[in-house]
């Protein structure tokens, strides 16, 4: 009786130890189709090639220009036309549609006779290419570099990143000095954005619970990893945030200020992630308070 027990128990077990490595071989698959067929980036990346038309009051002082890139890939590159003795503001922009869909975030500095440069990095609006992290650092290291052909030092330059565009920023202003730093709406890194994402309430949207599994399978390839490299930043770092940001949450915002003290930070009650206004003035005194 106790031997057929024990043969019943022994069946039991393996089975289930079979089942479990099935399971586990059934995931790893899953892992590596995702990652073959690039899911990843097309998750993270939302490029479009649709220019917007400017706003009004900027459109007489735009020009479009291109310059080459690490891979002689022609990026486009946007200037609103300031007061020569001004310092250049280059604006990187997040994950989704192309420097045109930003005129309107920056226009409140284009009237106080900044001059602004905002560019495509590779993929993006008619930039050439195909985006991936290391591409797009390189990108925007290469936008700086046109700027210094163009007789603008590293001195007179203002880095602004929205979003993924602040992550892209810290990477560049980690290793080199600058007159200034925006960071607005930017996250500590990908694993973390990961986390936030797949933590949040399902609310009875079933397919969240299979798009949850697809982004915990998924290889994360592209890290920024921008709370590793913020606290290597030495220039003047302004952090901007709103409490209302459902896409990226202000606790990130906090953490990044924790990890570089010397950064002044403001944290609004209002403002969605790509809202434009709620900004404005604080970074119009930042900017100024430079010039001192």
């Amino acid at each position: 009786m106790n031997r057929n027990k024990n043969n019943k128990n022994t069946i039991w077990i393996d089975i289930c130890t079979k089942s479990v490595g099935l399971i586990l071989v059934l995931f790893a698959a899953a892992a590596l189709i995702l990652n073959v067929f690039q899911v990843e980036k097309q998750v993270m990346y939302k490029p479009t090639d649709d220019y917007k038309e400017p706003p009004i009051e900027i459109a007489n002082k735009l020009e479009l220009s291109e310059f080459l890139n690490n891979k002689n890939q022609h990026l486009k590159m946007f200037h609103i036309k300031g007061i020569k003795k001004s310092p250049a503001i280059l604006f990187a922009h997040g994950n989704s549609w192309n420097a045109t869909h930003f005129f309107k975030k920056v226009s409140f500095l284009a009237q106080k006779g900044y001059n602004i440069y905002l560019f495509d990095y590779r993929g993006f609006g008619k930039s050439e290419g195909k985006p991936n992290e290391k591409g797009l650092y390189q990108d925007l290291e290469a936008a700086v570099k046109n700027l210094q052909d163009l007789g603008i030092s590293k001195d007179n330059i203002i880095l602004w990143g929205h979003s993924l565009g602040g992550a892209i920023v810290v990477d560049i202003a980690s290793r080199f000095d600058f007159k200034g730093v925006i960071l607005e709406g930017t996250f500590t890194s990908m694993e973390d954005m990961r986390k936030f994402v797949t933590s949040q309430p399902i609310n009875g949207k079933g397919f969240l619970i299979f798009r949850n599994i697809a982004y915990n399978l998924m290889i994360l390839t592209q890290k920024y990893d921008t709370k590793s490299k913020i606290g290597k930043i030495t220039s003047p770092l302004l952090i901007v945030h709103s409490e209302e940001d459902e896409t990226v949450p202000c606790f990130m915002a906090k953490e990044l200020r924790k990890l570089n003290p010397n950064a002044k930070i403001f944290i609004s009650k209002n403002g969605k992630h790509s809202e434009v206004g709620w900004q404005n003035d604080k970074i119009f005194k930042f900017i100024k308070s430079l010039s001192k």
